[in-house]
């Protein structure tokens, strides 16, 4: 069968997609589809009606994207002839629907690493697939939980992951301080989408369980979303070094301004650039990974220009110790770092001044230990100074942890593991 691409690309044109979007092939999809009907799966091998022929559908506020889905042929009804609109989706029926909405093949070489996936699961392939195209993660103990019913804000960030979309800003609902710190920019970018919605009440309910009909309805708008996407830019190899002009760049993971941040670098860095996309991007090398920054911020050299001295430099390090979660803040051995403790939601600011680059991603998901998130910032009002958040989930409240200064320009943030409810993905 055929890739499934935007209406503007070429057929078979998948250069620079963060997934390989290509149909399960029909023999792999009718055993996964029949082995979900036997074990009684959400998403099941059942009869080939149209969802006009489902009986519990009749009025249902969701009917006609269910006929969609159902048409073309990424989703299913119950052997009984129902399809249980309002039945709530685990989380190993999420990425199988997925991953046959989206095409995403499972690996040649299947690895499954998570305790409570077994090789012969019918979702093992399902769940290999996904965690090899990046858009899910387990839980700290290493289980994945499949059969946990996924809420709204986890199925926003599972989506959000697969169609590479993040947002800034806020959502205007009745119960938006209720969305976690970890899911508010991919629910904003959803959101911003009308790939997801809230409820008439006003509310968005990120706890509340998605249904079969909800995650119907987000998935054909994903689907939509990609045929509507501006052509994918050629990718063409060069050589040359590039000057950083502006004060503070972004390093991101894709040739776009939509693509999640990887870093930054600083007025005067030198990068050398490996390839060059028609929109204008220069892909470099960056901390041992490959990022992208944007051309209209960098000058080009065909032979390196004199590197500036070493700028004061911040990394920001997360260390998994015996019981305890350690966070390393790095600067010069001078360094004078100050730090406050702030509430609603609860969160550890420490001010580090004197820093121009910071060589560690600026956006660290952790979710273990209390601690969801570090962000590194670069306020405008204090040139020089970098600000790096820790924030921390919403139980227990508070969060416990103890701060050590270093001698050698570092700061400690020693947080033991704790009891605590997570929703981690």
């Amino acid at each position: 069968m055929g890739k499934f691409v935007s209406k503007k690309r070429k057929k078979g044109h998948d250069q620079g997609l963060a997934v390989e979007r290509k149909f399960l092939t029909p023999a792999a999809l009718f055993i996964l589809l029949l082995g979900i009907a036997v074990l009684g799966s959400a998403f099941s091998f059942g009869s080939p009606a149209s969802a006009g022929d489902f009986p519990d559908l009749r009025g249902h506020w969701a009917a006609g994207e269910i006929q969609k889905a159902v048409a073309q042929g990424y989703l299913k009804g119950y052997p009984d002839g129902t399809f249980k609109p309002d039945r709530a989706v685990t989380r190993a029926e999420f990425v199988a629907l997925a991953n046959a909405a989206f095409q995403i093949k499972s690996p040649q070489k299947p690895r499954v690493v998570f305790k409570d996936v077994e090789p012969g699961d019918w979702f093992a392939r399902q769940v290999d697939a996904a965690l090899a195209s990046g858009y899910i993660n387990g839980y700290p103990d290493g289980n994945f939980r499949p059969q946990k019913a996924v809420n709204r804000q986890e199925a926003a960030c599972l989506l959000a992951r697969l169609l590479k979309l993040e947002g800034n800003g806020n959502v205007n609902f009745a119960d938006a301080g209720k969305i976690g710190n970890w899911a508010r920019s991919a629910v904003f970018a959803l959101v911003a989408k009308e790939i997801m919605t809230g409820y008439p009440d006003g509310t968005f309910r990120p706890t509340c369980f998605i249904t079969r009909a909800e995650a119907a309805v987000m998935i054909n708008r994903g689907r939509e979303e990609l045929e509507t996407a501006p052509e994918e830019p050629e990718v063409t190899p060069v050589s040359v070094s590039l000057q950083v002009m502006e004060e503070v760049v972004n390093i991101r993971s894709g040739p776009g301004t939509n693509y999640s941040r990887l870093g930054q670098v600083r007025a005067g860095d030198i990068l050398k650039a490996k390839a060059y996309s028609s929109n204008n991007w220069y892909q470099v090398g960056f901390q041992g990974r490959t990022g992208w920054i944007a051309g209209w911020l960098v000058q080009t050299h065909q032979t390196p220009p004199p590197s500036r001295d070493e700028p004061a430099a911040l990394e920001v390090q997360v260390e998994r110790q015996a019981g305890k979660l350690v966070v390393a803040l790095s600067g010069k051995k001078e360094t004078a770092y100050q730090w406050e403790e702030k509430a609603n939601p609860q969160r550890l600011v420490v001010t580090v001044p004197g820093i121009t680059v910071v060589r560690t991603p600026l956006e660290i998901d952790v979710e273990e230990a209390g601690l969801e998130r570090i962000v590194t910032r670069f306020p405008a009002e204090a040139p020089g100074t970098a600000g790096v958040e820790l924030l921390f989930g919403e139980y227990p409240v508070p969060v416990f942890y103890q701060i050590e200064r270093g001698t050698q320009g570092e700061l400690r943030v020693i947080i033991p593991y704790q009891i605590m409810q997570a929703d981690a993905l």
